[in-house]
């Protein structure tokens, strides 16, 4: 079960204290994670493709399409892939897919991202939160992206995420003998539970 609402991905996210009016229990409660509220602004980790033209993006994990609509909205896109293990049975996910240059693939992230092409502006990761199976996606698309596209994701603060990042972070440092200076975590801004 990938839902926001599978205990044992819950039990992998911080618990803050300072942040105990956004924990996991009181989203989940709540329902939040089931709203199809619009999100505010452009997730950080695409903030810098703004005025860009042309784009060809994927987003993999797209659960509703909250954040692929906004995606969408907000950047000049030649083409959106967008992969989920569901159907795109609820909006806006399900009106998004009908754009002519969206396509959706349903299916296992690590079957489905082989099919992407190569030159991506960028890959935003937010499907799998488990160390392994990030790793393996990011082992397949990070040579799909083009230089100077972007590779982001969501869920920083899971255990599972945070260590896949770094292990990225620390093989390109290896391979390039340079520190790479061009990570950076940023919180979210929709009033997601997780933190950076």
């Amino acid at each position: 079960n990938t839902s926001y609402d599978n205990n044992e991905l819950k039990k992998n996210w911080f618990d803050l204290e300072a942040h105990k009016a956004r924990q996991v229990g009181k989203y989940s409660r709540e329902g939040e994670w089931l709203t199809r509220t619009p999100l505010p602004n452009l997730r950080p980790a695409l903030q810098g493709l703004k005025g860009k033209k042309d784009l060809v993006g994927v987003e993999c994990g797209v659960g509703s399409g909250i954040n692929s609509a906004n995606i969408y909205d907000n950047l000049d896109l030649k083409k959106l892939f967008l992969l989920d293990l569901n159907l795109p049975n609820v909006k806006p996910l399900s009106s998004l897919i009908k754009k002519n240059n969206v396509e959706f693939f349903q299916g296992n992230s690590l079957d489905q991202l082989h099919n992407l092409p190569d030159g991506l502006d960028f890959v935003y990761l937010d499907a799998s939160h488990d160390f392994s199976t990030l790793l393996e996606e990011i082992k397949i698309v990070y040579p799909k992206i083009k230089p100077g596209g972007v590779l982001g994701g969501h869920d920083y603060e899971q255990i599972g995420v945070v260590c896949a990042v770094n292990t990225l972070m620390f093989n390109v440092w290896r391979h390039t003998q340079q520190k790479p200076n061009n990570f950076f975590f940023d919180s979210c801004r929709d009033e997601h539970p997780g933190y950076p």
